[in-house]
């Protein structure tokens, strides 16, 4: 679709295989798009982009293949809502937020072995995400927060992952409240050049290269109590 009047169009139990550009493409102000139970495999483009200040529903589908695409890309000053949702195996991304006044918010979905981030925001884009679930993401961080982006993270469980956990980067804002963050190669959150993050009742352990890392002057975090990290130990007197 790509229109300036208001849209509604439902797209409901359908296959997208093998789809070199965009498997859907929503696209123009006013217009809004369901995606429910449908399937999309293989796709080297992005499966399904919401470009242009428009808006899409997104829940049940299935995303999966070693396409080089990523699963959903929000850009433009547009909008997205996904719930029990499942990426599985992506080439790329699973979710991309991208630029000023693009959002998304991500409930209950799955992020399992995606070759890029589970979840990445940049660009000035925010961010919602409760109770989602990373495992096993093999790019260099399950969720980034990148270049003046905001996300706000709430009981999600990220593990296994071949990176860092979370990433807050490049004057990004992050605030994480009771998230799981476990057994990943990288750090459990890694905050840097002039960011900020905010950690509450954030359980955090066996990660490779430690809980958590903060790197750069200017950059500031703040752990209310129980972010669960091993803390240094004192030198033996």
């Amino acid at each position: 679709h790509d229109g300036a009047a208001t849209q509604s169009c439902p797209i409901r139990r359908n296959r997208f295989l093998e789809m070199p550009r965009h498997a859907v493409l929503v696209k123009g102000q006013g217009v809004e798009v369901s995606l429910v139970e449908n399937e999309f495999d293989g796709c080297s483009g992005c499966a399904v982009r919401v470009d242009r200040r428009s808006i899409a529903t997104l829940k049940a589908n299935f995303f999966h293949g070693a396409g080089a695409g990523t699963g959903v890309v929000v850009s433009d000053g547009s909008s997205a809502s996904l719930a029990e949702n499942e990426f599985v195996s992506l080439g790329g991304n699973g979710v991309e937020a991208v630029g000023v006044g693009s959002s998304v918010e991500l409930e209950d979905n799955r992020f399992v072995g995606t070759a890029g981030c589970g979840v990445l925001v940049r660009n000035a884009a925010e961010a919602v995400m409760s109770s989602n679930t990373f495992d096993g993401t093999t790019g260099p961080s399950a969720v980034r927060v990148s270049r003046g982006s905001k996300a706000s993270l709430t009981r999600n469980v990220v593990i296994n992952g071949a990176g860092h956990g979370v990433v807050v980067s490049a004057n990004s804002q992050a605030t994480l409240l009771k998230d799981t963050i476990n057994g990943n190669k990288g750090c459990g959150v890694d905050v840097s050049n002039g960011s900020t993050a905010t950690s509450t009742q954030v359980k955090v352990h066996t990660c490779v290269k430690g809980g958590l890392r903060v790197r750069r002057d200017g950059d500031r975090v703040m752990v209310n109590k129980s972010f669960n990290a091993v803390p240094p130990q004192p030198a033996a007197t």
